[in-house]
């Protein structure tokens, strides 16, 4: 019982897991159909019907027997037994039925007289408890319940009831059923139709189909084959099927069956590579039923020992494997058969008919009756059916693994492929190249070459590449070696080289380089990654094949040949065409480059880095070379060209850098730069400047090419050859000359260039060291014939080391400094010593440093310490070229840190003095005061020869920049500001007023520019005495007498103040400006200066940015009050200005002045009393002690018109009204009497201190002392007839005088800076000054104002000292005039002075007071025009004799001698009131204004006269 339970749960697991697809059981019930017996004459048949319940498989066979029920009823228990053949039935095992109940608990079955089915849920109560035991059990049916009665075997399998399969079970069987291919009759021998009714869809129409063969073609014998036609409904299909059968060991009756099925191209498909492509997908391996793909493209059927699930083949079996061994030799078997039955015939081929569109031969051997046509396959068709290495063996086993190498090879050693002539070789007799490849070497070349091989015919092009290469085929990597060879040996074995034929060759070889060949169009990403390597080996061959003719076709050469080039056009370039033919250059010949193939040629030719003759090849491989020889004056012309072309290419960055690369290349990394190489090489003619000077004074003889001598004898020219660097070349004359004319040509932009070539021209045999090596003119003669841009050349034969100055410099040997010490001694090294400190920038421990490119010119030298006139006008041409490049070298500290320097020859040019000044000077550019101007913001004329400018040709560009280098700057502000300390500090005091305006307009435009805010600190924060006023408040423009009291011509004796010491307005009177119609009072106090009165509006601007204020403030007025006070320049006697103050005060149209005039007051000794002095006024009694000196002022009163506290009556008169606005009071008897003050102090200036003077290089019996002494008698005339009082107090000093003593230095220098003149312990000294005249007034000036001279300072003197000056510097002017001056400086005398002994001073007695009379007298004119000075008191105010009226339609105020000089019309009449008529026209002019005063409450009651009689001092 336990048996029986055991088996039916084994039945049951086998029903269900015996095969992996669901559905195998069809197979089942095809191969049971299979396997039957049918009676003869009858087409055995299997139909299968699929409804919704059930599936049905019915069969025409004879019948079951009772062995047939039994074995369906056992387990490995079959009864179909072996043929007698040694064939097997399909089912061998008696499993495969169970199956079937994967679909159905019972299945029925109805054969012969067997009617009985199986029912898988037999009850426990008719079976016992034995599960599955029914899948063994039989149970009969009823006949009449057999649904398809004409049918022999009916085997119904209703589907699972209660069970009904899903939906997507259904489904999946009935796709399973209509996927039944009509291959599987293909290998079951019985079966010849199988149809097939699907009435899932719809029972009333169902689906049918039938798959039926039909063997048309069978051939037996040892190799026996068939074609077979397998038909699905209308579709129809062929295969070629080769068999073959083997016993399994010798005498044994076991057979080996197998069968190859190739299937063959529809006849609908219009090409076989068409068909191929698409349907090319593995099939399944069949044992007679299939088991599953292994990798195959054909249909491989062999009586395999399968597993259970027949899955698997075993791969250990013997018999499986020499099923194996047999497939090759069978492939190999199955390809002769097409290939003798197939393919298309020898005369098809020729006609290129397609295959699919011809007859095959096989087509004889149809059945008879069969009048179906036989296609043609292609030659290479069996071969599309071969797999791939790694394509078998899939799946769980690798049993076929590695079979394909075996069927390849087998392949290879057979004549399997078709030759171009349609003849059949071995794969390795066969060459696959392209089409191109037949034109270039023609099939009659390749057989006489390559030992009989063909090309392969076109149809195996179809074929995949690696299909050709597996079978051995020779492939395009193959062609391009065969191409060579071949190339090779037709060329070795030819007497003359086919330069056509050559150039095809090398067409196509670079189409197998770089061209569509390169790569194979049947493996595109094989080969993409293989490209590059492909193309750099192929080319790597090609530049290695001595096949390249050359132009002169003696001998072949390889693209890797040194100095081969491609040839280009030169016909364009004469020169360059003579140059090639000249340096003997390789070149390939023209005709390999001819014609539209030649344009590949040369691009496979420059892969393979032949060169077209470039630019930079020809430099490399023809001019360096040439450089590299001995050098003739026969290769001049060679040397000329080749150097003119180095030229043009060095300008080219890109192609200096080619030139390197070929370089390298050419020298195996041994050379690496073109241009040092060359410029190692090169050597250039020269001869000496003797000689050429010596030259030119040779004239042609009749033989051309010869000098001769004055003489006539033949002189041939010295030739010498030279690098450039070694021995300091210069350019000739001629070349000079030849540049200036080419400048002039270019036009105005080159005139520079121009002037400074022609300058050297005419110089260079008057500057040049003769024995200086100037280029041969030979050579110019050369490059003027072949160069159309000479001064480019030129420029390349500088950067050689060809100088284009007069004086060459050279690279001096690298010198070491030991320490930061020893480097300064070296002296002027420094560039940046104007702005920092070398020490600043180094330490100790990076010494000791090295300077390098070091520039020196000993012949520079020489000439410079020559100091030839001319000199500098030469090197200022030569600095235009060259000199300005070789001003600096490097200073290479300890650690690799570099430092810019100058060189020794920047140093030289700096410190010798070979540069001319405007006024004639030899200096050094280093003098700090040399200056450039910019051009288009000069300075004016009237200020430039003030300043130490270079002469107006130095201001070119080139020459500028070079002068910049060797430290000169532009004027600036600075400078500007510079020279104005200069002439403060100097005192120099006599100036125009139109070059004053023009040197303050041109300072403050110089300002604004450079926005030098530290220049306006000068002049707003330091305070400097900056700004020129004549000393003379009256010395203005307006007035008309100043004509007459200039010293010199048109300019003013003054002085320097700074910004608070001067107002820019003049002092308004209401509306108006005072100038010509009031007092300039303020000016006349002496403490201020209104700008107004000697410069006019224009320079408003300019003095505000300088700082001067623009208006007169109160405090100001007041505290110039007390500085004239001060200095007793004012007393209660004069008190003619502060009624003018208080007048301009009422006037003002800001009332609040009064309170700030008020305060001014209290603090300031402004206010004058009644006892002759000036107080501080304070403004109530409780204030007088606030400040020292200060108390309270009373107005007179009528009790009380005197004592210390009462102001004075005068100006109380005239301005009551303003001092009671400002709160004075009336004063009693006892305020008068108790009020005292102390003396004011007068003012003092405070001691200069000056640095310590050095005086240098003193000068005997000097023409400069000479003129001083001489001047001075000519001033004690003056003093000794128009001032006799000043006389007697000097004469009184005679004796003292006499031994003044006046020393002149040719250098005298306070600090830094060089002044005129200075006393040192009562001896003057004096610069030398060559023009003297006029330069002379600063020392004429201290010889009158020192203590230790005529002493001629103080304010009471003012007038005596400007007329001693003015005399002075007329005199200094007249001495240095040619001819006699004595009638001049008399006449001088007489005229502008009233000096009456000038008639004749040799009667007068006097001790010339500085031992140096006047010149002797010449003859005087016997009438003169007489005109009378007028004396004059302090402050410029006419003497108590003169009326000086208040105002005046003039403006002159009354105190200035302008005015008394438009008072009448002679000298003697000037301002001396004897003009009755003009007299009374001022008085009642004044008596009219003083009216008006009294009516606006400002002015007291007017004096009867209206003038203002001033005591003279």
């Amino acid at each position: 019982a336990q048996l029986q339970k055991n088996l039916g749960g084994s039945l049951g697991r086998l029903s269900a897991d015996l095969y992996r697809e669901q559905h195998h059981f069809v197979f089942e019930l095809l191969q049971n159909a299979a396997d039957c017996l049918y009676h003869d004459g009858v087409t055995p048949k299997f139909k299968l019907v699929l409804n919704d319940d059930k599936l049905v498989a019915l069969q025409n066979e004879v019948g079951f027997s009772e062995q047939n029920v039994r074995a369906l009823c056992a387990v490995d228990d079959s009864t179909k037994p072996k043929m007698t053949d040694g064939r097997q039935h399909i089912g061998r095992k008696g499993i495969g039925f169970k199956s079937v109940f994967k679909a159905s608990d019972m299945p029925t079955i109805h054969s012969g007289p067997w009617h009985f089915r199986f029912d898988a849920n037999l009850t426990p109560d008719s079976a016992g408890d034995l599960k599955g035991i029914g899948l063994v059990v039989p149970h009969w049916v009823l006949p009449s319940s057999k649904l398809y009665p004409d049918w022999t075997t009916e085997i119904a399998l209703p589907f699972k009831v209660g069970k009904d399969l899903s939906s997507y079970e259904k489904a999946a069987l009935r796709r399973d059923v209509e996927n039944l291919d009509g291959a599987l009759l293909l290998n079951l021998p019985k079966l010849r139709l199988i149809e097939i009714e699907d009435g899932t869809l719809d029972p009333e129409r169902p689906i049918r189909r039938s798959l039926s063969r039909h063997d048309i073609v069978t051939v037996a014998g040892e190799a026996p084959w068939r074609i077979v036609e397998i038909r699905d409904n209308e579709e129809v299909r062929q295969w070629l099927s080769v068999d073959r059968s083997i016993p399994f060991q010798e005498n044994s009756k076991e057979q080996i069956h197998i069968t190859l099925s190739f299937p063959l191209p529809p006849r609908n498909c219009r090409t076989s590579r068409e068909w191929l492509k698409k349907d090319m997908e593995p099939l399944p391996t069949y044992c007679y039923l299939p088991l599953r793909s292994f990798g195959w493209y054909v249909a491989l059927h062999a009586n395999f020992d399968v597993t259970a699930s027949r899955h698997e083949i075993h791969s250990d079996k013997s018999w499986n494997v020499k099923i194996k061994e047999q497939l090759p030799s069978l492939f190999v078997q199955a390809f002769h058969i097409m290939k003798d039955h197939l393919f298309p015939s020898q005369k098809q081929f020729a006609e290129g008919l397609e295959p699919l569109s011809c007859t095959a031969p096989a087509a004889a051997l149809l059945s008879e009756g069969d009048s179906k046509e036989l296609r043609c396959v292609p030659p290479y068709f069996p071969f599309c059916f071969l797999p791939m290495p790694g394509a078998l063996g899939r799946g769980e086993s690798d049993f076929f693994r590695g079979l394909e190498a075996k069927l390849w090879k087998r392949f290879q050693n057979d004549r399997c492929v078709l030759a171009a002539d349609g003849t059949w070789l071995e794969p390795s007799k066969v060459l696959r190249a392209p089409s191109a490849m037949h034109k270039v070497v023609p099939e009659t070349l390749l057989k006489k070459h390559k030992g009989g091989m063909q090309y392969m015919h076109p149809s195996f092009e179809q074929l995949p590449a690696n299909c050709l290469k597996h079978l051995g085929i020779s492939d395009q990597d193959a062609a391009f070696n065969i191409l060579i060879e071949v190339a090779i040996a037709e060329v070795h074995s030819s007497r003359e080289v086919d330069i056509p034929w050559l150039r095809q060759v090398y067409g196509l070889l670079h189409s197998f380089a770089f061209g569509e060949l390169a790569t194979s169009q049947r493996d595109d990403e094989l080969n993409r990654k293989g490209l590059a390597d492909r193309s750099r080996i192929r080319t790597e061959k090609i530049a290695n094949l001595r096949l390249l003719p050359l132009s002169d076709r003696r001998e072949l050469a390889t693209p890797r040949d040194c100095g081969v080039f491609m040839t280009v056009d030169l016909s364009s370039d004469p020169q360059r065409e003579r140059l090639v033919k000249s340096l003997g250059i390789s070149l390939v010949d023209p005709l390999l480059l001819a014609e539209p193939e030649g344009e590949v040629v040369r691009r496979l030719l420059q892969q393979c880095e032949v060169q077209e003759l470039s630019t930079a090849a020809l430099l490399i491989d023809g001019v360096l070379p040439f450089l590299q020889q001995k050098p003739s004056e026969d290769t001049l012309p060679i040397l000329v060209d080749g150097l003119i072309l180095w030229s043009k290419s060095s300008q080219d960055v890109a192609l200096m850098a080619e030139c390197d690369r070929l370089l390298r290349s050419r020298s195996e990394g041994r050379l690496t730069s073109f241009s040092k190489a060359a410029r190692a090489a090169v050597r250039l003619p020269f001869s000496s400047v003797g000689e050429e000077s010596a030259a030119s004074s040779f004239s042609s003889s009749s033989s051309e090419g010869e000098q001769v001598d004055s003489e006539g004898n033949p002189t041939p020219p010295q030739l010498h050859f030279s690098s450039p660097g070694d021995n300091l070349l210069v350019f000739s004359k001629g070349f000079h000359e030849a540049l200036a004319e080419e400048a002039k040509q270019q036009g105005d932009g080159k005139a520079e260039i121009a002037k400074g070539h022609a300058l050297l021209a005419e110089k260079m045999g008057e500057f040049a060291d003769p024995a200086t090596k100037v280029l041969h003119k030979a050579f110019l003669e050369h490059a003027k014939a072949s160069v159309t841009d000479l001064s480019a050349f030129v420029g390349f034969l500088q950067s050689l080391g060809v100088s284009l100055s007069l004086y060459p410099a050279s690279i001096v040997e690298d010198k070491e400094v030991e320490s930061i010490a020893m480097f300064e001694q070296l002296g002027g090294r420094f560039l940046e010593e104007k702005t920092k400190k070398f020490r600043d920038l180094v330490q100790e421990s990076e010494f000791p440093a090295t300077i390098v490119n070091d520039f020196a010119s000993p012949a520079l030298e020489v000439a410079m310490q020559k100091r030839a006139p001319g000199l500098d006008k030469v090197l200022g041409a030569c600095s235009v070229f060259e000199l300005k490049d070789q001003f600096e070298c490097t200073l290479v500290l300890q650690g690799g840190r570099k430092l810019p320097i100058r060189s020794q020859l920047a140093v030289s040019l700096r410190r010798s003095a070979w540069l001319t000044t405007r006024d004639a000077k030899m200096v050094a550019p280093c003098d700090s005061s040399l200056f450039f101007q910019d051009k288009e913001d000069a300075l004016p004329t009237s200020i430039q020869p003030f300043l130490s400018l270079v002469e107006p040709d130095y201001s070119s560009p080139g020459v500028e920049v070079f002068l910049r280098r060797l430290g000169m700057t532009r004027v600036n502000s600075r400078d500007l500001l510079k020279l104005v300390r200069k002439w403060s500090s100097n005192n120099d005091r006599c100036f125009t007023e139109g070059f004053m305006m023009d040197f303050y307009t041109a300072f403050h435009k110089y300002i604004v520019n450079e926005n030098a805010n530290d220049v306006r600190d000068a002049f707003k924060v330091n305070l400097e005495p900056l700004i020129f006023i004549p000393e003379e408040v009256d010395w203005t423009k307006a007035n008309p007498n100043w004509n007459t009291k200039r010293a010199v011509s048109n300019k003013y004796i003054g002085k320097w103040v700074n910004v608070k010491q001067c107002v820019v307005k003049m002092a308004e009177y209401g509306n108006k400006h005072i100038v010509g119609q009031e007092y300039p009072w303020l000016s006349h106090l002496g403490m201020y200066r209104e700008l107004e009165l000697h410069y006019n509006k224009n320079l408003e601007k300019q003095f505000g940015e300088f700082g001067v204020i623009a208006d007169c403030t109160a405090e100001m007025a007041v505290e110039s009050l007390e500085f004239a006070v001060q200095r007793e320049t004012l007393t209660t006697q004069d008190l003619e200005i502060p009624k003018f103050a208080l007048r301009w005060l009422n006037r003002r149209s800001n009332k609040e002045w009064f309170p700030q005039f008020r305060d001014a007051l209290a603090r300031y000794h402004a206010t004058p009393l009644t006892d002759g002095r000036f107080v501080k006024w304070a403004k109530a009694p409780e204030h007088e002690n606030e400040a020292e000196g200060v108390l309270q002022v009373y107005s007179p009163s009528p009790s009380q018109t005197g004592g210390q506290a009462v102001l004075h009556g005068e100006l109380w008169k005239f301005h009551r009204s303003s001092y009671q606005r400002m709160g004075m009071c009336p004063a009693t008897m006892g305020q008068a009497a108790a009020a005292t003050l102390a003396p004011v102090a007068p003012a003092t200036q405070p001691a200069i201190h000056l640095e310590e003077v050095v005086a240098s290089g003193q000068i005997e019996d000097s023409l400069v002392e000479q003129d001083l002494r001489r001047t001075l008698s000519y001033i004690q005339l003056l003093l000794h007839d128009r001032y006799p009082e000043r006389y007697r107090d000097i004469n009184a000093l005679a004796a003292q005088l006499m031994k003044v003593e006046i020393e002149v230095y040719e250098y005298l220098q306070c600090g830094d800076e060089d002044i005129d003149c200075c006393w040192e312990g009562g001896v003057l000294q004096v610069r030398d000054i060559p023009l003297r005249g006029d330069k002379l007034k600063g020392a004429l000036r201290a010889l009158l104002t020192s203590d230790c001279c005529l002493g001629i300072r103080d304010i009471h003197n003012a007038w005596v000292l400007r007329d001693c000056m003015t005399l002075g510097e007329e005199v200094l002017v007249l001495l240095i005039q040619a001819g006699k001056p004595g009638r001049s400086i008399a006449r001088k005398m007489l005229v502008e002075y009233e000096v009456g002994s000038m008639r004749d001073f040799t009667k007068l007695d006097l001790q010339w007071w500085l031992q140096q009379p006047p010149l002797p007298m010449e003859e005087a004119p016997a009438t003169m025009t007489h005109r009378c000075r007028p004396a004059t008191g302090h402050l410029g105010l006419p003497s108590a004799s003169i009326a000086v009226p208040l105002g005046g339609p003039s403006g002159g105020g009354g105190c200035s001698p302008a005015t008394a000089s438009r008072t009448g019309s002679s000298g003697l009449d000037l301002g001396l009131g004897s003009s009755q008529n003009g007299q009374g026209q001022r008085q009642q002019e004044q008596e009219q204004e003083q009216q008006e005063e009294e009516e606006e409450g400002i002015l007291g009651k007017a004096t009867p006269s209206g003038t203002l009689c001033m005591p003279k001092k």
